[in-house]
């Protein structure tokens, strides 16, 4: 479970579910958040999708870089490094994405505690609060 906290609002994402789908744009209180996951290394990311005054929407290319997730921005269609938030090509190259702190667990014994009132992803889309 990935657990990302802002301003008081935390949201919880199944690592079955980032395994599949690697990225998750979100919004988490008025904050556009991108959660990554990369499965070959095992790799959760959080990024602050906010650049230059505009709100990016990242995929997922398909291709690895050092054995790391490569997204996509669908506004350029920069390529950007998991690892390092950076655009590797395209024309936001040279840019970096900021990151944002997250908790990460493995089962419910990680001490990770969702606070009353979160929220979790339960499906692509679906939500279930834990109050």
């Amino acid at each position: 479970m990935i657990v990302v906290t802002v301003a008081d609002e935390a949201r919880a994402y199944p690592i079955q579910i980032l395994t599949w789908h690697e990225i998750v744009n979100d919004q988490i209180a008025r904050v556009p958040v991108a959660v990554t996951f990369c499965p070959l290394c095992n790799t959760a990311i959080v990024f602050d999708r906010r650049l230059d005054g505009d709100v990016l929407s990242f995929g997922t290319t398909g291709k690895l870089r050092e054995s790391d997730l490569v997204m996509y921005d669908r506004k350029t269609e920069s390529w950007w490094q998991q690892f390092s938030g950076e655009a590797l090509v395209g024309t936001l190259a040279g840019k970096k994405l900021r990151q944002l702190p997250h908790a990460s667990s493995r089962g419910k014994s990680s001490g990770t505690t969702i606070r009353p009132g979160s929220s979790s992803t339960e499906r692509p889309g679906s939500f279930a609060s834990t109050a």
